[in-house]
Order: structure tokens, then C-alpha cells, then sequence
């Protein structure tokens, strides 16, 4: 849009589309609107046009921050009601019932704002579908790359494996507790990105070597605490690329 405005100085429509292009970015557009109404165009109505509200997102950290008080409730009140002491963190139920707890009250405040919480979370879920598909191939390469970064929480929670499920020997609570996580992650992966997994899978060499480091590190999950700092200067230098070309592709606001 530069090169076709510096080409065609006295024509409105190049601004226009530039005007557009930022303001679907989230950035400012109106220098551009201003520039190509100077020139005749009637573009009042975009610079009139009132500010949209703040997006109502509920916050990662807070639900995080609930997340970890409650399974901290669940294991002092395990710990007193079963006498299961050895268990952190209240062992897989108590893990299990802070998720829920948590489900139940981000469930509670999207009620609370007047909208169904089932709505609610299949659109969010379509919207992040339809980002991941309209990718190109090097922004997969990258989102899902940074993505994969997640995958090494699988073997370092896995090293709780032996004491997460009660009433079995350690051996087994430790396969059955890192099969239910490598379920866990791949039908996450699976639910958000759609079909575009399978693509990234094949597109991304990234993504490929985080999941067969992460599968490699269940073995010795100590060293999971730094397994993405191999592949993490690969997947900062193709956004920093992708951006300076200005070909970063962002979610819709």
C-alpha cells in the first residue's frame, strides 16, 4: 500500500485501503482516513464512527491464579478427609477437581454477563479453528511452533507420576498418569487447531522436533525444565522475520 501511494499520491483510495488494513490491526488509521479525505474522498464516516469496546477476555492469569489456590484447598482438605498425605498438590483428584472448579466459575461469570457459557466456548473455539486454517504455511510454521513450546509441561508434570494416583503401585500411577497427560495435550492440540495439526505437522520441522524431545524427555523429565530452549531461537527469528516483512499474520481483534 506504501508503494501505491507513493505512486499515486493524489488518489484517495490507496489511503483508504491503508486506513483499513490498520484498523483491522488494531493500530492507527487515522492520519491515512485524514489524508484521503483532503484529497475529495468522503471517508467522515470511519473517523465518526464510535470506538468499539474493549473486549470482554477473561484473564489467563486469574484463572491460573484459581486454578493453583484451589488445588491447594483440595490437597489440605484430601490430606484431612482420606489421610492420603504423600499426595501433592491432592493427587490427580485433587487436580482434577480445581479444573472443574475452575470450568464451573469462568462458567459462572459468562452466565453472569448474560451469555450462554456452551455458546460461548464453541465460538472461541471456532474463531481459533478458523485462525490456525487461514494460515499460511510459514505463520503456522510459527504460531504452531511457539505452540509446541507448551508440549515439555507434559514430562515435567509427569515426574508426579508415582504418587498422582492413589490406591496403585508407583510404577503404574506413573504410566497411567503420563498417558492421561499425552491424551490431555494432543486432544487440546486436536480441539483448537483442527485440522490445521496435521499441516503443521507436516509443514513445521519445529513442531516435529518439540514432540519427539518432549516424548524423549518423559524418560528424564529434570531436563524437561529447559527442553524448549533448543528450538525457542528458531521460532523467535521467524516472527521477527515474518514481522519486519510485515507478513505476520494476527488474530482478528
Amino acid at each position: 500500500m506504501d508503494r501505491l501511494i507513493s505512486e499515486a499520491p493524489g488518489d484517495p483510495e490507496p489511503l483508504l485501503l491503508k486506513a483499513l488494513i490498520l484498523d483491522h490491526e488494531g493500530r492507527s488509521f487515522e492520519e491515512q482516513a485524514r489524508r484521503a479525505e483532503a484529497l475529495g474522498g468522503r471517508y467522515t464516516p470511519l473517523l465518526e464512527r464510535p470506538a468499539p469496546a474493549p473486549p470482554r477476555r477473561d484473564a489467563l492469569g486469574v484463572w491460573v491464579f484459581c486454578f493453583l489456590l484451589l488445588t491447594s484447598v483440595f490437597e489440605v482438605a484430601g490430606e484431612r478427609v482420606t489421610g492420603l498425605d504423600h499426595l501433592p498438590g491432592g493427587g490427580a483428584p485433587g487436580v482434577l477437581l480445581a479444573v472443574a472448579a475452575c470450568v464451573a466459575g469462568w462458567a459462572a461469570v459468562v452466565r453472569l454477563r448474560g451469555q450462554p457459557p456452551a455458546e460461548v466456548a464453541r465460538g472461541r473455539i471456532a474463531a481459533v479453528r478458523a485462525f490456525y486454517a487461514g494460515l499460511d504455511d510459514r505463520n503456522l510454521r510459527f504460531r504452531a511452533g511457539l505452540a509446541s513450546l507448551a508440549l515439555f509441561v507434559v514430562p515435567v508434570m509427569s515426574s508426579l507420576g508415582s504418587e498422582m494416583i492413589p490406591f496403585v503401585a508407583p510404577a503404574v500411577s506413573r504410566i497411567v498418569w503420563t498417558a492421561m497427560l499425552c491424551v490431555a495435550g494432543a486432544a487440546l492440540a486436536w480441539l483448537f487447531m483442527g485440522d490445521a495439526l496435521l499441516r503443521a505437522l507436516r509443514v513445521s520441522g519445529v513442531v516435529r522436533v518439540n514432540v519427539v524431545l518432549a516424548g524423549a524427555l518423559l524418560a528424564v523429565p529434570v531436563w524437561a525444565l529447559g527442553g524448549w530452549l533448543p528450538t525457542l531461537p528458531w521460532v523467535i527469528a521467524l516472527g521477527v522475520r515474518l514481522r519486519r516483512e510485515g507478513a505476520l499474520q494476527r488474530r482478528p481483534r
